[in-house]
């Protein structure tokens, strides 16, 4: 009847005009609020846990998550897209062993870097792992050392805190390397080996011979590859401008200074591509001396 059409008329005005309120409301975005969502993890820098008080000093100084611990909330998703990877973070069983790995970690690799580059540069999150399978990349998952994606640095740590200090001096070279590689350059346009690329020289297989450490210097490379065909012929083969600067780097930072002394004074261009991956490191602002490591600090 005619009151009942009256009253459907009324509420469906009101229906109306409450939605274009709300509407209205809306499209103020200075009364949009959203809430940020903090870390997972309770940091405090006073923690009578050495690990604890190491990833939450680091995370108050930087706002970048040092993670020890990590579960697949960590690693797994980039924003929208799945990661193909899989971690098996370091035990927390010994603790001593942990707080080893972690110390290795931030003297070794954190340190090395200013709290203004780190700001501006690194990943939202470090991760340490025990292991680290990239199940993405590969038919079958592999095992990697080091994995970069958009919002996290990965580092394969295990067992790295039992080695000796030149096998670690070794692993941290790597794990610099492939961070200048596989995240600076991928995710931040920050190229590193420019003026190496510059200075390197392609050379040719050396046929019917194997060069010796001291004759790959005298060629212009810390390592050469040797080989003997199926009929018995020996051979060198030099390497790529990538696996060059790949080899130059952990010998620059490897290295005892009177070896690297020895070698840079008597082989000329041993010291052109060294001096060489210096220009490339201040270029990225990376001070260099700060990434030789001498023992947990």
């Amino acid at each position: 009847d005619l009151n009942k059409m009256i009253i459907m008329k009324a509420i469906n005005i009101f229906i109306l005009l409450m939605f274009l309120v709300g509407f209205c409301c809306c499209d103020d975005e200075e009364n949009i609020h959203v809430e940020e969502e903090g870390p997972r993890r309770d940091y405090d820098i006073n923690s009578t846990d050495p690990v604890k008080k190491i990833v939450s000093e680091f995370f108050f100084n930087t706002g970048k998550e040092f993670i020890v611990d990590p579960d697949s909330s960590d690693y797994l998703y980039n924003f929208a897209e799945k990661n193909g990877v899989k971690m098996y973070p370091v035990s927390d069983a010994n603790r001593d062993y942990l707080l080893s790995t972690v110390q290795l970690i931030k003297s070794g690799f954190l340190d090395c870097y200013t709290t203004e580059f780190v700001k501006e540069n690194f990943p939202y999150s470090v991760i340490i792992a025990d292991t680290i399978y990239d199940t993405g990349t590969y038919l079958t998952p592999k095992i990697v050392d080091n994995i970069a994606r958009i919002n996290y640095y990965g580092v394969n740590v295990a067992g790295k805190a039992n080695l000796d200090l030149a096998e670690q001096k070794a692993f941290l070279a790597l794990v610099h390397y492939d961070f200048f590689n596989t995240y600076l350059s991928v995710f931040k346009d920050m190229s590193f080996g420019e003026t190496f690329e510059s200075v390197y020289e392609k050379k040719s297989r050396v046929n019917d011979k194997h060069l010796t450490e001291e004759e790959g210097y005298a060629e212009g490379f810390v390592t050469v590859s040797t080989g003997t065909t199926w009929l018995g012929s020996k051979y060198t083969d030099f390497p790529s401008v990538t696996t060059d600067l790949k080899n130059t780097f952990i010998f620059f930072l490897t290295k005892d200074s009177d070896e690297y002394t020895r070698v840079t004074t008597t082989y000329p261009k041993i010291k052109e591509k060294c001096d060489a991956i210096i220009t490339d490191l201040t270029n990225l602002g990376i001070d260099y001396k700060k990434l030789f490591f001498n023992g947990i600090n």
